[in-house]
């Protein structure tokens, strides 16, 4: 029972859905909510509990691992709220103008699944998620927390870092920093010349359908293990030398699509050679110019630019402004904040 608890566990980790934060356990605690007075947003939804809690540390308060134990189910929920603690990280600081997210009345979600009708509380009950946020536009229609998480706690965001890393891609196009979408990795990364990923454009990078053979099961033995295990783990050297050994090709560039996180690995590292800079530092510098045009030329109107997208992903994912994309070795991820101002976030080998 608890070595499959633990493989299920892992697999969420390291799965980690977009916007969800699939980190812990608890036994299913009663969801409270304060009634807002007239006028005022109505406060996220917080319960102390989840499935599975106790697995999960929930009679020891959610204790933080190290880089040892922080995936082990009992430091599951700790270590993933506190995981800049763990890892070392790259801080950004929030725009001097954060876009504001306005926070409604929560909507009644429901579907259909196998004959039964379903709701939100049904999905929370049965699912290890510490966080579940939905948005559209500038409002957030639903944000709960199981296992004791807030708001303020800093949790893990896992593979948004990979929207970010395209985002980024089309604003770095944008500037003329990379040429074309159609480049191949190497014209940027001289160490990839002559590799399978080298050989790979941005475009088929960004589709995740290079062809080149990569496994990501999230078994500990598999090729995004040996990919962490050189990044965020800092056991290697990191940089293209953690790429390059992914040397097999599949299929033919552009024609299948394989979930493979090295791709956006890849995609960091032309970034960093294109840009002269980290991907955080790129994005943080990004952030200053807006802000500067803005004060002096007023709102843009029109087609939705990436640099403006690019903020919008930003500012979003923080209500009160701070958010961060920490970068450990090579790469990074969004992370919700948790002081005012600035705020701090980690991923496994980074550009999660």
């Amino acid at each position: 029972m608890r070595s499959a608890l633990t493989l299920r566990a892992r697999q969420r980790v390291w799965a980690l859905a977009l916007l969800v934060c699939v980190v812990a356990c608890t036994s299913p605690g009663t969801t409270t909510r304060d009634t807002p007075a007239a006028g005022e947003e109505p406060p996220p939804r917080f319960t102390a509990g989840g499935p599975d809690a106790e697995a999960f540390g929930a009679s020891a308060d959610y204790p933080i691992g190290d880089r040892g134990t922080f995936d082990r189910i009992g430091a599951l929920v700790g270590s993933h709220s506190h995981l800049d603690e763990i890892f070392p990280g790259r801080l950004i600081h929030k725009a001097p103008a954060p876009s504001r997210l306005v926070r409604v009345a929560e909507p009644r979600i429901t579907w259909q699944f196998q004959g039964a009708d379903l709701t939100l509380d049904d999905y929370l009950a049965r699912t290890p998620t510490t966080g579940l946020l939905i948005a559209r536009g500038d409002t957030i229609l639903v944000e709960r927390y199981q296992y004791g998480r807030t708001d303020r706690h800093r949790c893990t965001s896992w593979s948004m870092a990979k929207t970010v890393t395209a985002l980024l891609v089309g604003i770095a196009i944008a500037e003329g920093r990379i040429r074309s979408i159609d480049d191949l990795a190497a014209t940027y990364v001289p160490e990839l010349a002559g590799s399978e990923y080298g050989r790979t454009s941005l475009r088929y990078l960004l589709q995740m359908s290079s062809g080149v053979r990569f496994s990501e099961h999230y078994t500990g033995a598999d090729d995004v293990s040996r990919l962490a295990y050189d990044t965020f783990f800092l056991y290697g050297a990191g940089g293209p030398s953690a790429v390059t050994p992914f040397n097999d090709r599949a299929a033919e560039a552009g024609t299948k699509f394989s979930y493979a996180s090295v791709e956006t690995q890849v995609l960091g590292l032309v970034l960093r050679a294109a840009t002269h800079r980290p991907p955080a530092e790129y994005l943080e510098s990004g952030t200053s110019r807006r802000h500067r045009r803005a004060a002096t030329a007023g709102p843009s109107h029109g087609t939705l630019h990436p640099r403006r997208a690019a903020r919008r992903v930003r500012t979003r994912a923080r209500r009160r402004g701070p958010f961060a994309l920490s970068e450990p070795a090579t790469g990074w991820s969004l992370s919700r904040a948790r002081s005012a101002g600035r705020c701090w976030g980690c991923s496994p080998f980074r550009l999660h």
